[in-house]
Protein backbone atom coordinates (compact mmCIF):
# COMPACT_ATOMS: atom_id res chain seq x y z
CA UNK A 1 0.00 0.00 0.00
CA UNK A 2 1.66 3.84 -1.06
CA UNK A 3 0.13 5.60 1.90
CA UNK A 4 -0.85 4.32 5.39
CA UNK A 5 -3.79 6.88 5.52
CA UNK A 6 -5.59 4.66 2.12
CA UNK A 7 -7.07 1.32 2.91
CA UNK A 8 -7.15 0.30 -0.65
CA UNK A 9 -5.85 1.27 -3.78
CA UNK A 10 -7.77 0.76 -6.88
CA UNK A 11 -6.64 0.50 -11.12
CA UNK A 12 -8.81 1.12 -13.77
CA UNK A 13 -6.83 -1.59 -15.92
CA UNK A 14 -5.68 -0.05 -19.11
CA UNK A 15 -6.62 -3.19 -21.70
CA UNK A 16 -8.01 -1.57 -24.09
CA UNK A 17 -11.32 -2.45 -25.27
CA UNK A 18 -12.39 -4.24 -22.05
CA UNK A 19 -12.42 -3.95 -18.38
CA UNK A 20 -10.16 -5.03 -15.52
CA UNK A 21 -10.17 -3.76 -12.55
CA UNK A 22 -7.82 -4.47 -9.01
CA UNK A 23 -8.01 -3.39 -5.83
CA UNK A 24 -4.99 -3.57 -4.12
CA UNK A 25 -4.98 -4.20 -0.39
CA UNK A 26 -2.45 -4.52 2.14
CA UNK A 27 -0.19 -7.60 2.85
CA UNK A 28 0.13 -8.31 -0.49
CA UNK A 29 -3.55 -8.70 -1.18
CA UNK A 30 -6.10 -7.89 -4.00
CA UNK A 31 -9.34 -8.34 -5.54
CA UNK A 32 -9.88 -8.70 -8.82
CA UNK A 33 -12.90 -7.17 -10.75
CA UNK A 34 -12.97 -8.95 -14.49
CA UNK A 35 -10.07 -9.64 -16.59
CA UNK A 36 -10.21 -7.77 -20.18
CA UNK A 37 -9.77 -10.05 -22.99
CA UNK A 38 -7.37 -12.98 -23.42
CA UNK A 39 -3.99 -12.27 -24.04
CA UNK A 40 -0.64 -14.26 -24.26
CA UNK A 41 0.06 -16.05 -20.79
CA UNK A 42 2.16 -13.68 -18.60
CA UNK A 43 1.78 -10.95 -20.59
CA UNK A 44 -1.69 -9.36 -20.12
CA UNK A 45 -1.79 -5.53 -18.67
CA UNK A 46 -3.63 -7.13 -15.12
CA UNK A 47 -0.94 -10.19 -14.98
CA UNK A 48 2.09 -7.33 -15.20
CA UNK A 49 -0.22 -5.41 -12.68
CA UNK A 50 -0.48 -8.39 -10.53
CA UNK A 51 3.30 -9.14 -10.91
CA UNK A 52 4.64 -5.98 -10.51
CA UNK A 53 2.40 -5.07 -6.83
CA UNK A 54 3.59 -8.48 -5.56
CA UNK A 55 -0.29 -9.99 -5.40
CA UNK A 56 0.05 -12.81 -3.35
CA UNK A 57 -3.22 -13.73 -2.63
CA UNK A 58 -6.58 -13.29 -5.21
CA UNK A 59 -8.89 -12.46 -2.00
CA UNK A 60 -11.81 -12.36 -4.44
CA UNK A 61 -12.01 -13.09 -8.39
CA UNK A 62 -15.34 -11.37 -9.54
CA UNK A 63 -16.52 -11.83 -13.16
CA UNK A 64 -19.26 -9.47 -13.50
CA UNK A 65 -20.14 -10.04 -16.81
CA UNK A 66 -19.48 -13.41 -19.38
CA UNK A 67 -18.63 -11.49 -22.21
CA UNK A 68 -14.86 -11.88 -23.97
CA UNK A 69 -14.03 -8.20 -23.08
CA UNK A 70 -14.98 -8.78 -19.39
CA UNK A 71 -14.02 -12.55 -18.77
CA UNK A 72 -11.53 -13.42 -21.66
CA UNK A 73 -8.54 -13.66 -19.51
CA UNK A 74 -9.95 -15.27 -16.72
CA UNK A 75 -8.32 -18.59 -17.55
CA UNK A 76 -4.72 -16.85 -17.66
CA UNK A 77 -5.28 -15.76 -14.07
CA UNK A 78 -6.70 -19.17 -12.81
CA UNK A 79 -3.64 -20.83 -14.73
CA UNK A 80 -1.49 -18.69 -13.00
CA UNK A 81 -2.67 -17.79 -9.02
CA UNK A 82 -3.90 -21.14 -8.98
CA UNK A 83 -3.84 -22.51 -5.19
CA UNK A 84 -4.15 -18.67 -4.21
CA UNK A 85 -7.23 -17.84 -5.35
CA UNK A 86 -9.68 -17.48 -2.54
CA UNK A 87 -13.26 -16.56 -3.77
CA UNK A 88 -14.79 -16.71 -7.54
CA UNK A 89 -17.92 -14.98 -7.85
CA UNK A 90 -19.58 -15.55 -11.36
CA UNK A 91 -22.66 -14.32 -13.11
CA UNK A 92 -24.56 -17.04 -13.79
CA UNK A 93 -26.95 -16.07 -16.73
CA UNK A 94 -26.62 -18.10 -19.54
CA UNK A 95 -27.06 -22.00 -19.56
CA UNK A 96 -24.21 -23.51 -17.76
CA UNK A 97 -22.58 -25.65 -21.00
CA UNK A 98 -22.84 -22.46 -22.97
CA UNK A 99 -21.25 -20.68 -19.87
CA UNK A 100 -17.34 -20.53 -20.83
CA UNK A 101 -16.78 -19.09 -17.23
CA UNK A 102 -18.18 -21.75 -15.52
CA UNK A 103 -15.53 -24.11 -17.87
CA UNK A 104 -13.20 -22.49 -16.24
CA UNK A 105 -14.43 -22.87 -12.91
CA UNK A 106 -15.03 -26.39 -13.20
CA UNK A 107 -11.48 -27.20 -14.46
CA UNK A 108 -9.90 -25.37 -11.07
CA UNK A 109 -12.50 -27.26 -8.89
CA UNK A 110 -11.31 -30.51 -10.76
CA UNK A 111 -7.59 -29.97 -10.53
CA UNK A 112 -7.79 -29.00 -6.68
CA UNK A 113 -6.92 -25.11 -7.63
CA UNK A 114 -9.85 -23.96 -5.64
CA UNK A 115 -12.63 -25.73 -3.50
CA UNK A 116 -16.32 -25.46 -4.97
CA UNK A 117 -17.24 -24.15 -0.98
CA UNK A 118 -15.51 -21.25 -2.50
CA UNK A 119 -17.41 -20.84 -5.79
CA UNK A 120 -20.40 -18.55 -5.86
CA UNK A 121 -22.84 -16.59 -7.86
CA UNK A 122 -23.09 -13.02 -8.15
CA UNK A 123 -26.85 -11.65 -7.00
CA UNK A 124 -28.12 -8.73 -4.72
CA UNK A 125 -29.87 -9.31 -1.93
CA UNK A 126 -29.28 -11.06 1.32
CA UNK A 127 -25.71 -12.30 0.93
CA UNK A 128 -24.84 -9.37 -1.34
CA UNK A 129 -21.37 -8.41 0.41
CA UNK A 130 -19.09 -10.73 -1.34
CA UNK A 131 -15.72 -9.56 0.62
CA UNK A 132 -15.54 -7.37 3.88
CA UNK A 133 -12.00 -6.03 5.96
CA UNK A 134 -13.82 -4.48 9.40
CA UNK A 135 -10.57 -3.79 10.39
CA UNK A 136 -10.14 -1.11 7.23
CA UNK A 137 -13.90 -0.45 7.11
CA UNK A 138 -13.95 -1.89 3.40
CA UNK A 139 -16.85 -3.97 2.04
CA UNK A 140 -17.54 -5.15 -1.66
CA UNK A 141 -21.25 -5.49 -2.67
CA UNK A 142 -23.49 -6.48 -5.52
CA UNK A 143 -25.67 -3.74 -6.34
CA UNK A 144 -27.47 -5.50 -9.23
CA UNK A 145 -29.05 -7.88 -10.24
CA UNK A 146 -31.19 -9.87 -7.86
CA UNK A 147 -32.07 -13.84 -8.48
CA UNK A 148 -34.99 -12.74 -10.87
CA UNK A 149 -33.38 -10.16 -13.04
CA UNK A 150 -30.29 -12.75 -13.49
CA UNK A 151 -32.66 -14.98 -15.53
CA UNK A 152 -33.33 -12.49 -17.79
CA UNK A 153 -32.54 -13.36 -21.49
CA UNK A 154 -30.39 -10.31 -22.89
CA UNK A 155 -27.16 -10.65 -21.88
CA UNK A 156 -26.16 -6.89 -20.98
CA UNK A 157 -29.16 -6.72 -18.57
CA UNK A 158 -27.60 -9.21 -16.30
CA UNK A 159 -24.23 -7.60 -16.10
CA UNK A 160 -23.18 -7.17 -12.57
CA UNK A 161 -22.92 -3.61 -10.83
CA UNK A 162 -20.62 -3.70 -7.79
CA UNK A 163 -19.68 -0.85 -5.09
CA UNK A 164 -16.61 -0.57 -2.90
CA UNK A 165 -17.40 0.98 0.16
CA UNK A 166 -14.52 2.39 1.93
CA UNK A 167 -15.63 4.68 5.27
CA UNK A 168 -17.85 6.93 3.24
CA UNK A 169 -15.72 6.32 0.28
CA UNK A 170 -17.81 4.83 -2.68
CA UNK A 171 -16.86 3.28 -6.27
CA UNK A 172 -19.33 1.49 -8.36
CA UNK A 173 -18.35 -0.32 -11.42
CA UNK A 174 -20.73 -0.11 -13.76
CA UNK A 175 -20.28 -3.12 -16.25
CA UNK A 176 -22.49 -3.18 -19.19
CA UNK A 177 -26.24 -2.57 -18.09
CA UNK A 178 -29.19 -0.28 -19.51
CA UNK A 179 -30.70 2.46 -17.87
CA UNK A 180 -33.59 -0.01 -16.43
CA UNK A 181 -31.28 -1.80 -14.42
CA UNK A 182 -29.91 1.68 -12.43
CA UNK A 183 -33.93 2.50 -11.88
CA UNK A 184 -33.97 -0.72 -10.22
CA UNK A 185 -31.09 0.56 -7.47
CA UNK A 186 -32.14 3.41 -6.95
CA UNK A 187 -35.43 2.17 -6.16
CA UNK A 188 -33.71 -0.24 -3.63
CA UNK A 189 -30.73 2.49 -2.32
CA UNK A 190 -32.31 5.83 -3.05
CA UNK A 191 -29.99 8.50 -5.03
CA UNK A 192 -26.20 7.75 -5.70
CA UNK A 193 -23.71 9.99 -4.89
CA UNK A 194 -19.84 8.41 -5.36
CA UNK A 195 -16.31 9.11 -5.52
CA UNK A 196 -15.88 7.28 -8.55
CA UNK A 197 -18.00 5.79 -11.52
CA UNK A 198 -17.03 3.50 -14.27
CA UNK A 199 -18.85 4.77 -17.14
CA UNK A 200 -21.62 1.78 -17.96
CA UNK A 201 -20.96 0.40 -21.56
CA UNK A 202 -17.29 2.00 -22.06
CA UNK A 203 -19.25 5.17 -22.98
CA UNK A 204 -21.20 4.03 -24.99
CA UNK A 205 -24.87 4.33 -25.73
CA UNK A 206 -26.97 2.56 -22.44
CA UNK A 207 -30.76 4.14 -23.18
CA UNK A 208 -32.04 5.46 -26.69
CA UNK A 209 -34.37 7.27 -24.57
CA UNK A 210 -33.18 10.97 -23.71
CA UNK A 211 -35.60 11.45 -21.06
CA UNK A 212 -33.78 8.21 -19.20
CA UNK A 213 -30.76 9.10 -19.82
CA UNK A 214 -31.63 12.96 -17.66
CA UNK A 215 -33.07 11.00 -15.60
CA UNK A 216 -29.86 8.96 -14.67
CA UNK A 217 -27.44 11.43 -14.83
CA UNK A 218 -30.01 13.45 -11.82
CA UNK A 219 -29.84 10.98 -9.68
CA UNK A 220 -26.58 9.21 -10.31
CA UNK A 221 -23.94 11.36 -9.32
CA UNK A 222 -19.72 11.18 -9.22
CA UNK A 223 -16.86 13.21 -8.60
CA UNK A 224 -14.87 11.05 -11.12
CA UNK A 225 -15.66 8.69 -14.00
CA UNK A 226 -13.53 6.72 -16.09
CA UNK A 227 -14.29 5.20 -19.35
CA UNK A 228 -12.72 2.46 -20.11
CA UNK A 229 -11.92 1.91 -24.21
CA UNK A 230 -10.01 0.74 -26.82
CA UNK A 231 -8.46 3.11 -29.24
CA UNK A 232 -10.52 2.82 -32.40
CA UNK A 233 -12.68 0.08 -31.54
CA UNK A 234 -15.63 -0.63 -34.09
CA UNK A 235 -18.20 0.76 -31.60
CA UNK A 236 -17.06 4.22 -32.25
CA UNK A 237 -16.86 4.27 -28.28
CA UNK A 238 -16.85 6.54 -26.56
CA UNK A 239 -19.97 8.28 -27.42
CA UNK A 240 -19.61 12.15 -27.31
CA UNK A 241 -22.97 12.97 -26.41
CA UNK A 242 -22.56 10.37 -22.89
CA UNK A 243 -19.06 12.02 -22.19
CA UNK A 244 -20.72 15.67 -22.12
CA UNK A 245 -23.47 14.54 -20.39
CA UNK A 246 -21.18 13.23 -17.39
CA UNK A 247 -18.95 16.98 -17.28
CA UNK A 248 -22.13 18.73 -17.62
CA UNK A 249 -23.64 17.03 -14.13
CA UNK A 250 -20.17 17.72 -12.53
CA UNK A 251 -18.08 14.88 -13.29
CA UNK A 252 -14.30 15.06 -14.57
CA UNK A 253 -13.90 12.22 -16.85
CA UNK A 254 -11.11 10.14 -18.08
CA UNK A 255 -10.33 7.30 -20.18
CA UNK A 256 -7.61 4.96 -20.20
CA UNK A 257 -7.15 5.05 -24.31
CA UNK A 258 -7.84 8.30 -26.59
CA UNK A 259 -10.48 7.83 -29.23
CA UNK A 260 -10.47 8.86 -33.04
CA UNK A 261 -12.45 11.82 -32.22
CA UNK A 262 -9.71 13.27 -29.55
CA UNK A 263 -6.81 12.50 -31.49
CA UNK A 264 -8.07 13.16 -35.18
CA UNK A 265 -5.26 14.23 -37.57
CA UNK A 266 -2.34 13.76 -34.60
CA UNK A 267 -0.43 11.19 -35.65
CA UNK A 268 2.47 11.30 -33.52
CA UNK A 269 0.24 10.69 -30.45
CA UNK A 270 -0.13 6.87 -29.52
CA UNK A 271 -3.59 5.38 -28.49
CA UNK A 272 -2.81 5.66 -24.74
CA UNK A 273 -4.85 8.77 -23.17
CA UNK A 274 -4.37 8.48 -19.70
CA UNK A 275 -3.88 5.00 -18.97
CA UNK A 276 -4.30 2.50 -16.10
CA UNK A 277 -5.90 5.04 -13.27
CA UNK A 278 -5.11 5.33 -9.82
CA UNK A 279 -7.44 5.71 -7.49
CA UNK A 280 -6.02 5.93 -3.21
CA UNK A 281 -9.17 5.55 -1.23
CA UNK A 282 -9.31 6.31 2.54
CA UNK A 283 -12.06 6.30 4.74
CA UNK A 284 -12.64 9.86 4.36
CA UNK A 285 -11.09 10.69 1.05
CA UNK A 286 -10.07 9.42 -2.63
CA UNK A 287 -7.36 10.86 -4.57
CA UNK A 288 -6.91 10.16 -8.19
CA UNK A 289 -2.87 9.14 -8.35
CA UNK A 290 -1.23 11.67 -10.47
CA UNK A 291 -4.06 13.87 -11.26
CA UNK A 292 -2.54 16.93 -12.65
CA UNK A 293 -0.18 14.90 -14.89
CA UNK A 294 -3.37 12.90 -16.54
CA UNK A 295 -4.90 16.22 -17.16
CA UNK A 296 -1.85 17.46 -19.01
CA UNK A 297 -1.95 14.71 -20.71
CA UNK A 298 -5.18 15.44 -22.08
CA UNK A 299 -4.79 18.64 -22.98
CA UNK A 300 -2.43 17.14 -25.75
CA UNK A 301 -5.71 16.01 -27.47
CA UNK A 302 -7.10 19.08 -29.10
CA UNK A 303 -10.63 17.25 -29.94
CA UNK A 304 -10.87 15.80 -26.88
CA UNK A 305 -14.04 15.28 -25.77
CA UNK A 306 -13.18 14.76 -22.38
CA UNK A 307 -12.83 19.05 -21.61
CA UNK A 308 -15.09 21.32 -20.01
CA UNK A 309 -18.45 22.24 -21.01
CA UNK A 310 -19.92 25.72 -20.59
Amino acid sequence: MENSEYAATCYFVNVGQGTAQLIHLREHRAIIIDTGRKRKRNMSPLFLLLKELDIRSIEALVLSHNDSDHIGDAKNIFDIFRKRIRHVFFLDDRHLNENGTYKNIKAAIGDGSINESQVMRLEAGINSDIFIDKDNDIHLTVLYPDFLTNMESKKNDTCAIIALYVGSQKIIFSGDVPVEAWKQILQNNGKLAVQILTVPHHGGIFTDNKEDTKWFFENVRTDYAVVSVGYGNIYKHPKEDIIRSFILYGAEVFCTQSNVICNYGLSNINETCCGTIIANVGSVKTDIKNIERLRQIKEQFPQRICKTYC
